[in-house]
């Protein structure tokens, strides 16, 4: 059967109307902004919430230029240091976690028997609604911050590594045990290796999750990084740097989303559906 063409209801669109109509509707959200900055100004000439991509870009350009009087830092690449910190460190426990804890459930019955039900309990249960006792238990310093990422991802990335590695070819398992391997040496030699596409996607599907969580503990409590800085500026009516900071942290969640899809890309090429 022949595949319809540019809009039809199945086949794929082709460069570059796949890049041409992506763009469409982020065009609408800039133009659409800055419509509203015009009207917004013209009936309030000296108003804080909406001043223009031009103010926006200005305040970015400060911040990552400007020293701070009372720091002595330039406060976006600091917020930015600070912040991609806390990120990567708790995600990158909760996937070490994840990785042993999945596969061993997958492999080990009677360790799938005592985590699974509590992992698929504790998954559907949004960490916020704790906060407040992640708070108290681990205080106020950075561990509080590196401990929400864990536990806002650990969870659910577990749940989908085990999953993955439970739906592993048992005929290939029985075949390297047949062989002379050890369960241990399954699980570390064939199995995570084998995993290893699937868990970058589990690590992609939790991003988004990972910085919910690092943003919303620095607006809890914190003196430094992106969520604390937008904080700030909240209580200052400073728009201009707040709008700034949400497009600087979309462009990081969407660089180390790129960084992670071509990995996966480029290393598992049999695992991309979409791979040549």
């Amino acid at each position: 059967m022949r595949k319809k063409s540019i809009f039809g209801l199945y086949g794929h669109i082709k460069q570059p109307w796949n890049f041409l109509l992506g763009v469409i509707p982020i065009a609408f959200l800039f133009i659409g902004f800055q419509v509203l900055s015009w009207n917004y100004l013209a009936d309030n000439p000296d108003g804080k919430l909406f001043r223009g991509w031009e103010n926006v870009f200005a305040a970015l350009h400060r911040m990552a230029t400007v020293k701070d009087v009372m720091s002595g830092e330039y406060l976006l690449w600091s917020d930015m240091f600070v912040t991609l910190k806390r990120l990567l460190v708790g995600l990158g426990l909760a996937v070490f976690s994840a990785a042993l804890l999945g596969v061993h459930m997958a492999f080990f019955p009677w360790i799938r028997a005592i985590f699974l039900p509590f992992i698929r309990l504790v998954s559907n249960l949004p960490v916020i609604i704790v906060i407040s006792i992640v708070l108290l238990l681990a205080g106020t310093g950075e561990f509080f911050k590196v401990a929400m990422v864990f536990l806002g991802t650990v969870f659910l990335l577990s749940r989908d590594i085990f999953r993955s590695a439970d739906a592993v070819s048992r005929q290939r398992v029985t075949k390297t045990l047949t062989l002379g391997a050890s369960p241990l040496g399954v699980i570390y030699r064939v199995m995570l290796p084998r995993l290893a596409p699937d868990i970058i996607a589990a690590i992609r599907l939790a991003l988004p999750g990972a910085w919910i969580y690092a943003l919303v503990s620095e607006m809890t409590i914190s003196t430094d990084g992106l969520g604390y800085r937008v904080a700030v500026m909240r209580r200052h009516m400073e728009m201009d740097v707040i709008i700034g900071y949400v497009l600087v942290v979309s462009l990081l969640a969407i660089l180390i989303d790129f960084v992670l899809k071509t990995i996966s890309e480029k290393r598992y090429p049999w695992h991309n559906p979409e791979g040549k």
